[in-house]
């Protein structure tokens, strides 16, 4: 039954219909965590409004549209994670950062930088390599 296939996938906790906001992946049975899926696809109030999209990162994209077009709220227990995903990520209005949103994306900075500046200074005492070797 893909209904219940559906229904075991799309949460841990609740069924497609329970679901608010969603994103559900649908796997083959057997199917290995990296192939592709068999359907993903968009659930807003218990609704499948969208399927057949492919990726989870398409699925993303089209949430995001749907919410703006739709003048949706974000769902309060996933309002930074939607904050993010919109103003960091796809840097849509990202000079309007709400205080936990702007420290997340201030550490990410310092620890991409970080990252940079070891890398850096792992090359900088790394011998070349010469051709006559």
């Amino acid at each position: 039954n893909s209904r219940g296939l559906q229904q075991s996938i799309c949460s841990l906790s609740s069924s497609p219909t329970e679901t608010v906001f969603g994103i559900c992946v649908i796997r083959s049975e057997g199917a290995e965590p990296g192939d592709d899926p068999q359907d993903v696809m968009i659930v807003l109030e218990g609704v499948e409004v969208m399927g057949e999209l492919g990726s989870v990162a398409f699925a993303v994209a089209m949430l995001l549209g749907l919410v703006y077009s739709l003048n949706l709220s974000y769902p309060p227990e996933l309002r930074y994670t939607f904050e993010v995903l919109q103003k960091i990520l796809m840097e849509l209005d990202a000079h309007k950062l709400s205080n936990k949103v702007q420290v997340l994306k201030t550490l990410f900075l310092v620890e991409k930088c970080c990252q940079y500046n070891s890398y850096t200074m792992y090359l900088e005492h790394v011998p070349e390599r010469t051709a006559d070797r």
